[in-house]
């Protein structure tokens, strides 16, 4: 049986690209390029305390100026009205809450509908570290997807392994 049918569905509706990069190994620039299509140095976002500038047209804005409905849900950090990432929105919330109340959120701005058609941004941090799979989830697909426990396990598992073909001499 399939590990993730509801995933596998949506996969064979999709288009799908096996050959996608980021234009950024953190969350701000990164974000910038997926709402304006530019690279993050020219909109000049690439440390932390830089701005998307008010003149880097976003899809959001042009969405919005073609009749779209837009809203953001966000967990906030580095995606948020502070770094100009609200541009286009005409409701965007920007707090961490838990994801079951985001997603409430989600199917309340969807439920909405006014007949417009929808732009919905909803972003989350969680699927960043620590990354953790269910007793059950080991127990069911930990062998056949290479899951062999905890991160940290994992990881000293590496390090021991590292230490014993001389690669590690020391910890700190």
């Amino acid at each position: 049986s399939a590990v993730t049918p509801q995933l596998d569905a949506l996969a064979a509706r999709s288009l799908c690209f096996t050959r996608a990069w980021s234009s950024s190994s953190w969350t701000m620039p990164a974000h910038a390029t997926i709402f304006t299509g530019l690279y993050p140095f020219q909109v000049r976002v690439v440390g932390e305390t830089h701005v998307l500038p008010r003149e880097a047209e976003t899809v959001i804005e042009q969405l919005q100026a073609a009749g779209y409905r837009t809203a953001a849900l966000t967990d906030g950090g580095f995606v948020s009205g502070e770094f100009g990432l609200d541009q286009g929105f005409a409701f965007f919330s920007e707090r961490t809450r838990e994801l079951s109340d985001k997603l409430a959120e989600a199917r309340d701005f969807l439920a909405a509908d006014d007949g417009r058609p929808v732009c919905l941004f909803v972003q989350t941090y969680r699927v960043h570290w620590p990354y953790r799979s269910s007793a059950e989830t080991l127990r069911e697909h930990g062998e056949r997807l290479g899951i062999q426990g905890s991160v940290h396990e994992v990881l000293e598992q590496l390090l021991v392994e590292a230490r014993e073909q001389g690669h590690v001499t020391a910890r700190y």
